[in-house]
């Protein structure tokens, strides 16, 4: 048995006499908040003890929740709150809570967070403690074992610390040093700076700026960067070291000479030891992001290593940020859903020596921040332009004539905040422009089944389009109405950044898009369409956020990668950057479907590994082929948005990039090319509607064979291969590719056959989906030209042995039966079969796999529906394999092979 005490007190008597007392307040450490956090104290002497009366207070709790209607939440994550009593060589410390204190401002925290996740503290935070007076003088400290603001994540202190006299005297604020295991290790260059001298004076924070530029590390170029390093320990210093200037990728680049001073630093009571490392000036270096190494050689006291990232910036008028010089990717941090922000990974008021600014290239702040600081040309002073994000989810009035003057100071804006831009298939997202815009398309049609009158009178009263119409449209030309609606869109982006042009004649638009895959499956270069993003040129747009959130929202990583080379396949040209979500500390959850029912019941998703993040980069830069009119290309407009990035993540994009920059692959090595049709897709008129409220997703099967066929090759460990359209088929020659997998030929010319019978006969193997007209000799089958449905779907011999599945999916039909062919699945009618040509081998899906058992959760947000069957899964995937020329096999991760 075990008993659980929940509370306990001791009763006595009071002092007969009263202590004498004092009162003053503290400041914990602000390096790395714009939300102080302050400690009141009240300090009792009764001769032989000491009473501390402690109240912490301020942080995000005591701010206003922000503007906007977003579910992000600042937060201050303090663990292990503590008081230490310090003599000259000993520390006693008093922990005043043992768990994490979790503070958010009021009134926006889920009703789960404080029931379920954490514990709620009460804020003010107040303790007391009672501690006998040591012998000789003494001093006090208030910290926590760790404070986190989630806000700038990358400033963290471990511990932060304020110590204090006992009449409240301030002696340090900072990083902890009073523990013995602790050594504090800063980062100084020079104060006076080229820099300061270029910082507006109209900046309402100027002093803030001004201390910023003197704490940290920016240059021009022939400005020559004078660096000392130093180290404090309240313990000996390692005697020996060496100081490494680096390049932008952490490469070293040569040793520095430097002078070392040892000194003794008194801080009340306490005294600590210092060696300060003076860097010869480095001289000439170019425009672009470095780092500085100390690394100590001792070995008879503890290793020491840290390293500060600097930059130069050139000269030249409109010259790149220093990021962007070195090489690195467009990286920048979007974190629009935290409600109340005035932060960003580039933020020049805040810190001291902050390394994550040198790998930004452009910063987000929030229009509310943004404009009431006046942020704009302090930001260009350092090169750094903004993305301005003007919506409803940041701003309470987010029209975009309320909002011209942040317009006017940005280089990026994002002004889409109603249906326009939303997807085709949400139902309920037809109404003002867009049910319009579908009664123009409906008045293009010879014959509509609707009062069109009768519907523009719906219109012109704010209702919303009637379902059975937008259902009738997607059954009967879904294809033709995304036609029309994306011209609609195009021109009215046109029109759009036309006008905010006379405002601001650099800005450029950046958004969500082309495509939002982390809701959806199976989707390829067809998917821009649904949100009408197909005919908007690249040089009218300045980026895409592509939203693939694998670990979030619980999908293979190849999927985003299929999608994002079928998008810049579909919209050459375009700067499509993947988002990168690193999760945070903070376990909010998230209200968004797909990843609530990814991770239930809150959203809360696991750790992510910096690795993964490493293996998602070689995706994106060598299994993104694709083979255009004009030869092979790869995803080269490079960028990220680096979502709450902490040093582990900048270091492993760090530690790949090199190999990205000096290796640009070139072109696919021989493998399988996945093919995309629109010939093939429009030929397929029956297409499924599903659903009847929300999203009403209308989907094609001919658009889906294929990618579910790619992803179940990259779980077989096949070579990633390469995409290309049904045209661009006669541009590949046998030397180039193993396989072809093909949707369903129907609507294909008679040309690209030809080509594809070519291909084959010089021992390219085939794989096909649901229709092979015109080829079916190849595969041989024969088209009785009726459908059967299938029921249970078992193996014919060793090809799968053991498995079997159960279908009862009456869209799952197929029309074929043998004429020649292996049968390697079978059901009702032959479901997969394989016929030996003289070079190569032709396989065949009668039906469309995934169909065969799909995911059905329909309450789980999404587009399109991807297969759920082991078998199919691993028929598509041993059919893969053995096809696979690539000369290499794999058992785990991700095979890529291409010529640089």
């Amino acid at each position: 048995d075990v008993l659980k005490v929940l509370a306990f007190s001791i009763d006595g008597n009071p002092p007969k006499t009263g202590g004498k007392e004092q009162k003053f307040t503290i400041p914990l450490p602000d390096s790395l908040t714009y939300y102080p956090i302050f400690c009141d104290v009240t300090l009792r002497n009764y001769g032989n003890c000491m009473d501390a009366s402690l109240t912490f207070r301020g942080g995000v709790p005591e701010t206003n929740v922000g503007e906007g209607n977003y579910h992000g939440i600042r937060a201050d994550l303090l663990t292990r709150p503590y008081l230490k009593v310090l003599v000259e060589r000993h520390s006693e410390k008093h922990v005043l809570y043992g768990k994490t204190i979790v503070l958010v401002p009021p009134g926006i925290a889920p009703k789960y967070l404080y029931k379920i996740v954490y514990e709620k503290v009460d804020w003010p935070f107040k303790r007391n403690v009672r501690f006998m007076i040591p012998d000789g003088k003494f001093d006090l400290a208030v910290g926590f074992e760790s404070w986190h603001h989630n806000a700038p994540p990358n400033q963290e202190l471990n511990p932060a610390e304020t110590v204090f006299s006992t009449k409240g005297k301030v002696l340090y604020s900072g990083l902890g040093i009073t523990d013995a295991a602790n050594c504090k290790i800063e980062f100084f260059s020079q104060p006076d700076k080229k820099i300061i001298d270029k910082l507006p004076k109209t900046d309402p924070r100027y002093e803030r700026a001004v201390k910023f530029a003197r704490e940290n590390h920016y240059f021009f170029e022939k400005e020559v960067p004078e660096f000392r390093i130093r180290l404090t320990a309240s313990e000996n210093l390692p005697a020996l070291y060496e100081v490494i200037l680096e390049d932008a990728y952490l490469r070293p680049v040569r040793n520095l000479k430097f002078k070392l001073l040892e000194k003794t630093l008194r801080l009340g009571v306490s005294s600590f030891k210092t060696v300060d490392l003076t860097i010869e000036p480095l001289k000439g270096l170019p425009a672009g992001v470095y780092h500085i190494r100390v690394r100590s050689l001792d070995p008879s006291v503890p290793p020491q290593e840290e390293y500060c990232a600097f930059e130069i910036m050139s000269l030249k008028k409109d010259s790149l940020p220093p990021p962007l010089i070195s090489g690195l990717p467009f990286l920048y941090n979007a974190r629009t859903e935290t409600r109340g922000l005035m932060t960003d990974a580039f933020d020049p008021w805040l810190g001291a020596s902050v390394d994550e600014g040198h790998y930004i290239s452009c910063a987000v702040m929030l229009p509310e921040a943004f404009r009431k600081y006046q942020m704009g040309p302090t930001l260009k002073a350092y090169g750094r332009g903004n993305f301005s994000w003007i919506s409803s989810r940041t701003l309470d009035h987010s029209e975009v004539d309320d909002n011209l003057d942040i317009v006017k100071e940005s280089d990026y804006v994002n002004v889409w905040d109603c249906n326009e831009r939303m997807n085709f298939t949400l139902s309920w997202s037809y109404y003002g422009g867009r049910f319009q815009t579908m009664l123009d398309f409906l008045h293009t049609l010879k014959k509509v089944p609707f009062d069109l009158t009768e519907l523009q009178k719906q219109q012109k009263a704010g209702k919303n389009l009637p379902v059975e119409v937008y259902k009738w449209v997607a059954a009967e030309y879904w294809e033709e109405w995304l036609d029309y609606a994306c011209d609609y869109v195009a021109c009215l982006n046109e029109k759009k950044l036309k006008k905010l042009r006379k405002i601001n004649p650099k800005v450029q638009f950046a958004q969500y898009g082309p495509f939002h895959i982390y809701a959806a499956r199976l989707k390829g270069p067809e998917c821009p369409r649904m949100l009408g993003n197909s005919k908007i040129p690249s040089e009218l747009h300045g980026f895409w956020q592509f939203e693939d959130y694998p670990f979030s929202c619980g999908y293979p990583i190849e999927r985003g990668l299929y999608t994002l080379t079928s998008c810049i396949m579909a919209m050459p040209g375009s700067r499509i950057y993947p988002e990168i979500y690193t999760g945070g500390k903070l376990k909010q959850g998230c209200p968004d479907g797909a990843v609530f029912y990814a991770h239930p019941p809150f959203g809360n998703s696991k750790e992510r590994s910096p690795k993964l993040f490493m293996r998602q980069i070689l995706n994106f830069a060598f299994a993104s082929g694709y083979l255009a009119k004009d030869g092979f290309h790869f995803w080269s407009r490079q960028g990220f948005q680096a979502c709450r990035f902490t040093r582990p993540w900048y270091e492993a994009l760090l530690q790949v990039w090199p190999t990205v920059l000096e290796h640009p692959a070139e072109r696919p090595l021989r493998s399988a090319a996945y093919v995309s049709s629109e010939a093939s897709r429009r030929a397929k008129k029956d297409v499924m509607v599903v659903g009847n409220t929300g999203i009403i997703d209308v989907r094609n099967t001919a658009s889906e064979d294929v990618p579910f066929i790619y992803e179940s090759a990259a779980k077989a460990g096949v070579c990633a291969g390469f995409q290309l359209f049904d045209e661009c088929i006669g541009k590949l020659d046998a030397e180039q590719v193993d396989t072809l997998v093909l949707p369903p030929l129907k609507g294909m010319s008679k040309s690209v056959l030809e080509k594809i019978r070519e291909l084959h006969s010089e021992g390219v193997n085939l794989v096909a989906c649901e229709d092979v007209t015109g080829l079916e000799d190849l595969f041989g089958v024969r088209n009785t030209g009726k459908l059967k449905t299938i029921s249970k779907v078992t193996p014919t011999g060793d090809f799968c042995r053991g498995m079997s599945e159960y279908c009862d999916d009456e869209r799952c039909r197929g029309s074929y039966v043998a004429d020649g062919a292996e049968v390697l699945l079978a059901a009702e009618i032959p479901v997969l079969t394989l016929k030996r040509n003289a070079k190569a081998a032709a396989v065949f899906f009668n039906v469309a796999p995934h169909m065969v058992k799909e995911d059905r959760l329909y309450q789980r947000v999404g587009y399109g529906r991807t297969g759920i069957s082991p078998l199919m899964e691993k028929a598509a995937g041993d059919i893969m394999r053995m096809l696979s020329q690539t000369g290499v096999e794999i058992t785990a991760g991700r095979l890529a092979a291409c010529k640089t």
